[in-house]
């Protein structure tokens, strides 16, 4: 029997947040008929109504109730709202039905359409700028070599990886867009594992590792744009400065040579993407606890807070793994023996 068309189901005597069984409060509350309950596990307050109405279950926008899988409009709509965490959790509330499957289909589908979308900006830009400014033998390789346009597509899409193809050999090219979207990634990761153990020592911030998962999975939409972000307009700038074209002010030319000016706008992208993405992320989560999961201030905060200390130190350990095996082992190597 399917729950959330039939509300007397199992599923409603629950609480929607730790999952503890009102079903003797449900008897209780027939001949009471108060207006509003409490869990007596994790103390979330809510309405009778709200838990046993079929329709606070489903909402016709979100991606997760979407009729099928292939629901677009469900899925851009699901994205474009995750984007306002404040309005996107007053509406997604633990009433609200999870189905992980759909989570993990709606990620690897958003994730999927952003990167195709920046490859084929990318593709559709060097092609045609290698074919009015390279050399001809360059796009009209001799029988037998690799094709240059192919190849220019394919690294197209393996730059926004960290990598690109030179003939034979694919070689690791140092991204930082790329290692600041898997660093968000792992951080939205470690801050569900510290939310999902929190309450073997905190019981007032009991909760199904559902809605953690689903907090951990929209708090990424944030990272993703700005990813979509920073290697548009990395491409965009580097792009201009090898063809000739110079992306800073006139009025700025004075201070610094052409390569410097490029740097700076780079470094200004990347601080860009690292503060916005890590403030989406973080307001993502709290508003989640506080609003989608209807947890007091001070828990929602100290748990926010708690998960994203934990969070920041995994990325600092990780920022550093990374560093060292690019860079220092690297000059070490390039040491004469």
């Amino acid at each position: 029997m399917d729950p959330h068309r039939h509300p007397e189901s199992a599923e409603a005597h629950t609480c929607p947040r730790c999952g503890y069984d009102l079903a003797g409060q449900i008897a209780a509350w027939t001949h009471a008929c108060e207006m509003q309950g409490r869990c007596p596990e994790c103390g979330m307050g809510f309405f009778w109504g709200d838990l046993l109405s079929e329709s606070r279950r489903r909402l016709p926008w979100l991606y997760e109730h979407a009729r099928h899988p292939m629901d677009i409009r469900a899925a851009l709509s699901t994205f474009a709202r995750a984007l306002l965490p404040n309005r996107f959790w007053r509406r997604v509330g633990p009433f609200c039905e999870v189905r992980p499957g759909r989570l993990a289909l709606w990620l690897a589908g958003v994730s999927g359409l952003l990167f195709g979308l920046m490859w084929f900006v990318s593709a559709a830009v060097w092609i045609p700028l290698g074919l009015l400014y390279a050399p001809q033998p360059v796009y009209a390789p001799p029988p037998g070599e690799p094709n240059p346009i192919l190849m220019t597509a394919l690294n197209a899409g393996l730059a926004q990886f960290g990598g690109m193809w030179f003939g034979e050999e694919l070689k690791p090219i140092p991204s930082p867009g790329w290692l600041i979207s898997l660093t968000f990634a792992l951080m939205s990761f470690m801050m569900a594992m510290v939310a999902i153990s929190a309450p073997s020592f905190w019981k007032s911030v009991r909760t199904r590792k559902r809605h953690i998962a689903r907090i951990a999975v929209y708090s990424l939409a944030g990272p993703l744009v700005m990813q979509a972000v920073h290697y548009l307009s990395t491409f965009w700038i580097v792009t201009s400065f090898l063809y000739g074209f110079d992306p800073m002010a006139l009025e700025w030319r004075w201070w610094a040579s052409p390569f410097e000016r490029v740097y700076s706008l780079l470094n200004v992208v990347i601080v860009a993407q690292l503060g916005v993405g890590l403030a989406l992320l973080t307001a993502s989560w709290w508003f989640g606890l506080r609003r989608g999961l209807g947890m007091s201030r001070r828990n929602a905060t100290g748990l926010a807070a708690m998960s994203l200390a934990v969070a920041l130190f995994a990325a600092f350990i990780f920022v550093v793994i990374i560093w060292i095996d690019l860079y220092l082992l690297e000059d070490m190597t390039a040491l004469p023996q």
